[in-house]
């Protein structure tokens, strides 16, 4: 064979594949194809489509079932917590005094009991021989500077009784405290349950979806097309509000004047 030929003949070759490769290049569909844009909006339509038919609809980058009515309820329940907690604290504040008086009391009474006994002490060593009377009163000196510093810090703390509890909380006051408590804790129970019938089938819906492979697959597909990082539900406030109630111990209390959501504190 002539070596002319050959050099020739693949020197063509390569000339034909490159103008076939410019040629296939030219025709080739650009990222700005009008037909790809539509296609590719085509396709995310089918996808959302799927994802609203199982009744979730897109919240930024989260997809969510219809959660507005747990939602509204979750912020009615916080308020009324906030309520029973302001209620919960006068009524604390008012056990707290009492603590106080009573250690105010229980000080002053200690106080009385050391100089009742050190008065005996000295009033024993009162007879005593004529000739030992300057020694003992070498020793009563002190004992007696110790029992007047007794009766002077007793006079101080039973005058400090008499303001505290001059300054105590009056009868009526406790009794509108106590039923403040026992009003807004109820009502604080009665939403929180009302929270709970609506939160949990959302939950036990979302867990569903979570295995729905139609689901799984739409959001991934949406995340790849997108480059947006889709996710299901549930929402945050969503997921707050089941967390708190799972904590929470909703059934009524055996006496029907203290409520079990006023025993456990619900941190809403």
């Amino acid at each position: 064979m002539n070596p002319f030929r050959l050099v020739s003949a693949r020197f063509l070759g390569a000339v034909f594949m490159t103008a076939s490769l410019a040629h296939g290049a030219a025709y080739a569909p650009s990222s700005d194809d009008p037909n790809l844009a539509t296609q590719a909006a085509s396709s995310r339509r089918k996808l959302e489509q799927v994802l609203i038919e199982k009744g979730l609809s897109q919240d930024d980058r989260k997809y969510l079932l219809n959660e507005g009515p747990a939602i509204t309820k979750f912020n009615q329940t916080q308020l009324l917590y906030a309520e029973y907690e302001k209620a919960m604290l006068k009524q604390m504040q008012i056990a707290e005094y009492d603590e106080n008086l009573a250690n105010l009391q229980m000080q002053w009474q200690t106080l009385q009991q050391q100089a009742g006994a050190l008065q005996q002490q000295i009033n024993s060593m009162g007879n005593v021989h004529p000739r030992m009377r300057t020694m003992v009163n070498a020793q009563l000196a002190p004992l007696r500077q110790q029992h007047a510093a007794l009766l002077t810090q007793a006079n101080q703390l039973k005058a400090q009784v008499s303001t505290a509890q001059a300054q105590s909380p009056k009868p009526d006051d406790r009794k509108k405290a106590a039923a403040e408590v026992e009003k807004t804790g109820q009502a604080c129970f009665k939403s929180a349950r009302e929270l709970e019938l609506l939160v949990t089938p959302l939950m036990a819906q979302y867990h569903e979806l979570a295995l729905d492979p139609q689901v799984s697959e739409s959001l991934t597909q949406l995340r790849h097309e997108t480059t947006r990082n889709y996710k299901l539900g549930p929402s945050d406030e969503l997921r707050t509000a089941a967390k708190i109630l799972k904590n929470l111990h909703l059934t009524p209390a055996r006496s029907a004047r203290t409520p079990a959501v006023a025993r456990h504190k619900p941190a809403f």
